[in-house]
């Protein structure tokens, strides 16, 4: 049997975790300025819990590929919806005009036949949490699990037939502009899995597994499609979502950074190269020192794919990671140490040179180290750092 706390965590994360929202991949590319990218889908493509000046996957994608963005998200859309919007009038104008169709789709399907299946056997006063707990004690908990899966085949069964309906209708309306699927990410990956100093592994392992299974039956009927082309997210995400969902905050929407990366793995399933975005370096450098330590290589070499590789260095980036924060200032300190104050020489040459000297006075100071952090700070607290600005302030 789980252990008691184990079960808390998997109830409040399963109830939470629900709440979420093969054509040719021949290279895409821009033909012309007023070119088009098209949104369709739920809460992830309308943006939901992103503050204002933080972008979206559709507004890295329409920076780096050039195109004019209309978004026709509707926050907890299902499939069924989607399909209605579809039989408007408005919607076909702007299907037949796109040269890019990007949607997000499918996880309410499975949301609102889970809370009605929960609400069913909620006692007066219980939340889903007292639920999975009084299940639990009751030693009835995965029969109901098991009776959960079987509830909810019908309602996965009815998405895949959306599914190949929404291609088949606008296909019927745009038969040439790629059109791309994202898979439905699993919400369930955790940053540690201790709960009061006891490791519940395997609790968050039993979860994970079961919603990764459950919503690979809708992924892998994306795949059959044979006019989609399939953005992977849940792929993409696993094995570190935490850095790409906002479960630190008790929601399971995309992070900034997450949004970054569900437009890279966009622009890489359409082999889209050479579009660059200022804004992903920006959340690269926003990124705590753990974060971006926890960072996979792979993610990293994804999204530095669309940061201009023209420029040599990058301002404030004197180690190369692609990453702004207290280590840079850090390696400034110390070259000024060694130079200035022991007469050891340089410590820093080249472009981690240029790129440590944020006035650009031809020499590394404590004032460089100071602004470093400065920039650093404005980053982590949500702000949008600007070098303008911070000179300014150190005048």
């Amino acid at each position: 049997m789980v252990k008691t706390k184990g079960i808390r965590l998997l109830a409040a994360s399963l109830a939470a975790a629900l709440s979420v929202s093969a054509m040719s991949t021949a290279a895409f590319s821009v033909n012309a300025a007023e070119d088009s990218l098209l949104i369709l889908g739920d809460s992830i493509s309308a943006g939901y819990g992103l503050s204002e000046g933080e972008y979206g996957y559709y507004d890295y994608l329409g920076e780096c590929m050039d195109l004019t963005v209309t978004n026709m998200a509707v926050s907890g859309a299902q499939t069924s919806h989607l399909l209605e919007l579809i039989d408007e009038s408005a919607t076909q104008d702007a299907i037949k005009d796109a040269d890019l169709i990007a949607i997000s789709i499918g996880a309410n399907d499975l949301l609102t036949p889970f809370r009605a299946f929960l609400d069913a056997k909620l006692k007066e006063g219980e939340d889903y949490i007292d639920l999975f707990y009084r299940l639990e004690a009751e030693g009835t908990l995965v029969a109901q699990m098991a009776q959960l899966t079987g509830y909810l085949s019908d309602f996965i069964e009815a998405a895949k037939v959306n599914l190949s309906e929404i291609e088949t209708q606008i296909r019927a309306l745009n038969p040439d502009a790629p059109l791309v699927m994202q898979t439905i990410y699993n919400p369930a990956e955790f940053y540690t899995t201790e709960y009061n100093g006891v490791d519940y592994a395997e609790t968050y392992g039993m979860l994970s597994r079961y919603l990764k299974n459950m919503l690979s039956r809708v992924n892998g009927h994306m795949a059959e499609l044979e006019t989609v082309t399939v953005a992977d997210v849940m792929a993409a995400y696993e094995g570190t979502g935490w850095l790409y969902v906002r479960i630190r905050e008790k929601d399971v929407h995309p992070t900034v950074l997450g949004h970054a990366l569900i437009a890279a793995v966009i622009m890489d399933s359409l082999e889209f190269r050479g579009g660059t975005s200022e804004q992903i370096q920006v959340v690269l450098d926003g990124l705590s020192a753990s974060d971006a330590k926890t960072l996979p290589e792979d993610d990293r070499a994804l999204l530095m794919q669309y940061v201009s590789s023209a420029v040599p260095y990058r301002l404030g980036d004197v180690t190369g990671d692609a990453v702004i924060n207290a280590n840079d200032a850090t390696m400034v300190l110390m070259h000024y140490l060694e130079e200035s104050i022991l007469n050891k020489g340089p410590k820093l040459t080249g472009k981690s040179f240029t790129a440590g000297d944020i006035n650009e006075d031809g020499k590394l100071l404590v004032k460089d180290a100071q602004m470093i952090l400065q920039y650093y700070a404005v980053s982590i607290t949500g702000g949008t750092p600007s070098w303008e600005k911070i000179l300014e302030m150190y005048q």
